[in-house]
């Protein structure tokens, strides 16, 4: 998110985002050592951690990764900023540095852009993060399309707590009208419902693996009188009719 900086970062009580986009210690802790996520037990609740610790901590932190996007979402929050060309990017080295001096650390987010628009940084940059978050027993989440290769996704398993997804549509054409309104380019419908089929197809073989994919679904003047059918596809996506 932002602009094209490498130094850019935004601090406050509760999250820390830094614009950047090299490897990381192998991961030592087992997920079964950490609380399960619950609707009760949100680790990136700010309302728990400050009743944890009696006063506002740093204790979350959220990396942009690119601002590259291979859609233009109607409701994108950083619609503005995505780019066409990778901006410069702050080392790993230095990510993980800053992430250590964080000592009430409990919660990682990768966004972008799309985090896995290019492979070269799911492997150099994301999966070392994630590793880095496994080994210390912090929590982390990914915001993604999941309209890309399963592969990608699928190397981010072992270390990942949270593949979070905006799901707002009941079909191809909702996914088209409201993923591509905001492209300076033309997308075909073609186009927009084979990504919508790779979506649903990829959330269903992730779940189906164990990974926690989270769909969220907004409300708005598109959906507002979709939701129940919203819900009931999602539903269908993780236990399909036999």
């Amino acid at each position: 998110m932002g602009n094209n900086t490498d130094k850019d970062i935004i601090m406050n009580s509760q999250v820390w985002k830094i614009n950047m986009m090299n490897n990381a210690k192998p991961s030592s802790v087992s997920p079964d050592r950490l609380p399960a996520i619950t609707p009760e037990y949100d680790p990136w609740d700010p309302i728990r951690s400050l009743r944890r610790h009696g006063d506002h901590k740093l204790t979350s932190v959220e990396l942009t990764v690119t601002q590259l996007c291979n859609m233009r979402c109607e409701h994108c929050a950083v619609g503005d900023s995505l780019a066409m060309t990778e901006g410069p990017k702050i080392p790993l080295s230095v990510i993980l540095k800053r992430l250590d001096e964080v000592e009430e650390l409990e919660t990682i987010s990768i966004t972008g852009g799309e985090p896995s628009y290019r492979e070269e940084t799911v492997r150099e940059y994301i999966v070392p993060i994630l590793r880095y978050a496994r080994e210390r027993g912090v929590r982390s989440q990914i915001n993604s399309n999941i309209t890309l290769d399963l592969a990608r996704y699928e190397s981010m398993a072992p270390y990942l707590d949270v593949m979070h997804i905006s799901f707002n549509y009941l079909n191809a054409d909702d996914f088209y009208e409201v993923g591509f309104v905001r492209s300076d380019r033309t997308v075909s419908r073609g186009t927009a419902a084979k990504l919508y089929e790779r979506m649903v197809d990829n959330a269903r073989e992730l779940a189906r693996g164990g990974m926690f994919v989270s769909a969220e679904s907004m409300i708005n003047y598109r959906t507002h009188e979709k939701l129940v059918g919203i819900h009931r596809l999602i539903e269908e996506i993780e236990s399909p009719p036999a």
